[in-house]
């Protein structure tokens, strides 16, 4: 662990001017749009307003938790089970809770700014893929953090998805997530993966990695996770802050081997 956290280290170094300019970018939006980073004293007592829920017209409702300075997107489905319901809002709460239990957050006393919204990747009879996505800010940090997780459900069992559930991890896996990165990522950026696998070191332990992927208990908290489309797997992978904090890279599911023929 603390080799992959010296390899990350020194490739956000080689990637800081990227890193800024892409901090820039996102400040200037944050400009036009009228928000900014700077905490505020949060209070999550005024939590979930689900009176004020928008109902759209693709089936499902938007609930969030909001407080002044936090707000926290996920969607309800009426079809689905209370119990699905609530591990979708469990998922969405994710940074909440790491903040939480990292910073001994008292989130009456403390300094916390975070907005987190999210997209449904695949919603079908069996199966429903979500990528949540945000940034918050922690009075006294050096930098905002970004965030970007996802939660996969089997509708049918009700249990979570793992990568590890639905795709062999393997060498096959690697070469199409090689080709993926290179089809996607601008050629300096691509070097550095390459070069380091982003700090994994070597295509082993990155399989190592992936293969622990969208693990999220007490004690374990993976920063690799995946999701599904109706033709890709997606890759979430976890790079310096500088260079933008995550990689998102979609494979076809063509070229994987699905377990169990999936």
């Amino acid at each position: 662990m603390k080799k992959r956290i010296a390899m990350l280290f020194a490739l956000g170094i080689c990637l800081l001017l990227w890193g800024c300019e892409n901090d820039k970018i996102t400040t200037d939006k944050e400009a036009a749009s009228g928000t900014t980073t700077t905490a505020h004293t949060s209070t999550i007592s005024s939590v979930e307003s689900t009176a004020a829920s928008t109902t759209v017209p693709t089936g499902f409702d938007i609930n969030m938790i909001r407080s002044d300075d936090i707000i926290i997107d996920y969607p309800k489905f009426p079809e689905y089970s209370a119990k699905i319901n609530a591990m979708i809002k469990d998922a969405a709460l994710r940074p909440l809770e790491i903040h939480t239990i990292y910073n001994t957050l008292d989130l009456v006393n403390e300094d916390l700014w975070m907005e987190i919204d999210y997209e449904i990747k695949l919603k079908s009879k069996d199966f429903v893929s979500i990528v949540f996505s945000g940034v918050s800010y922690l009075d006294g940090s050096f930098h905002p953090s970004r965030h970007f997780y996802t939660l996969n459900i089997d509708l049918e069992s009700g249990k979570k998805v793992r990568l590890i559930d639905r795709v062999v991890i393997d060498d096959v896996l690697i070469s199409s997530l090689n080709r993926a990165a290179q089809k996607t990522l601008e050629p300096d950026i691509y070097e550095g993966y390459m070069d380091q696998r982003f700090g994994y070191g070597d295509e082993k332990e990155l399989i190592k990695y992936l293969t622990n992927a969208d693990t999220y208990d007490a004690g374990n908290h993976c920063e690799e996770f995946s999701y599904f489309t109706s033709s890709k797997v997606g890759i979430v992978l976890p790079i310096a802050h500088a260079a933008g904090s995550f990689l998102q890279i979609e494979m076809p599911i063509s070229e994987l081997t699905m377990v169990d023929g999936q």
